[in-house]
């Protein structure tokens, strides 16, 4: 992964990403974040892949947030958590959200 995480936690299972899925943000602060992925998961799965605005991570889904962040993370810091039932990306900024797309597109 680039760039290189300062930590990472493997755990059991994974999420598959299913055309069912639902990307949201949890503020206006995450679209940045939501809208490049849904434009990256366009052009490879032809789907519509349609952003919200949801203060909840739905279930099956990828979520953006800075509610909750660690502003330890610094200004482009963020977190990424996958389980089975979805993908949550948190920053304390909307730069952090950003990159955490990045590196979850790679």
């Amino acid at each position: 992964m680039i760039p290189k995480p300062e930590s990472l936690s493997l755990l059991d299972g994974r999420f598959v990403l299913s055309e069912s899925a639902r990307i949201t943000c949890g503020e206006p602060d995450g679209r940045k974040g939501a809208e490049g992925l849904a434009r990256w998961l366009r052009r490879w799965t032809e789907l519509a892949w349609p952003t919200t605005l949801d203060e909840r991570p739905s279930q099956c889904g990828i979520h953006f947030s800075t509610k909750g962040a660690d502003p330890e993370l610094g200004a482009e810091g963020y977190e990424l958590l996958v389980t089975p039932t979805g993908v949550v990306v948190r920053a304390p900024t909307e730069a952090g959200l950003f990159y955490g797309c990045l590196l979850y597109t790679s």
